[in-house]
């Protein structure tokens, strides 16, 4: 089986039309781990980061599969040349394992530290002091009211 053996005819629209779709599906997956990075890095900026990441692995964990419905049923069906299946086939695998390991992964990053918000930072409350207290008394204690991180 030769991989560069041409599945649809040049020409077509339908070639045409795999190319730039192959060309977006790139694009989209560069854009969503870079997105998925900014999520988590650095740690605790975006509160909603769990619930991104888990839209995100639900969108590429249910578009992949459409994808490869639609893209054989209505493209190689009825432009895909003859003898092209075993091809065909193979390049359907690879790209499924490749979008497959994509949802896992935002998926997995979703559910890890990462992405959780921080709920152990407290917020203090300190009172302001009248005057700052003598060397001597140095040793003083301050009460203050703390909260939990919202």
């Amino acid at each position: 089986m030769d991989p560069k053996v041409v599945i649809y005819e040049s020409e077509s629209k339908s070639a045409c039309f795999i190319w730039w779709a192959g060309v977006i599906g790139v694009v989209m997956t560069l854009v969503s781990i870079a997105y998925a990075t900014v999520l988590v890095w650095p740690p605790q900026l975006d509160k909603n980061a769990q619930a991104k990441l888990f839209a995100m692995a639900a969108v590429w964990g249910v578009g992949g599969p459409m994808w490869f419905f639609i893209e054989y049923f209505f493209f190689y069906r009825k432009a895909g040349l003859v003898d092209t299946w075993d091809l065909f086939k193979q390049g359907q695998q690879v790209s499924a394992a490749i979008w497959a390991g994509l949802s896992v992964s935002f998926a997995a990053l979703g559910s890890s530290d990462l992405a959780k918000p921080d709920t152990t930072r407290m917020f203090c409350d300190m009172p302001e002091l009248a005057h700052s207290p003598p060397a001597s008394q140095a040793k003083q204690v301050v009460l203050v009211s703390c909260k939990k991180a919202p």
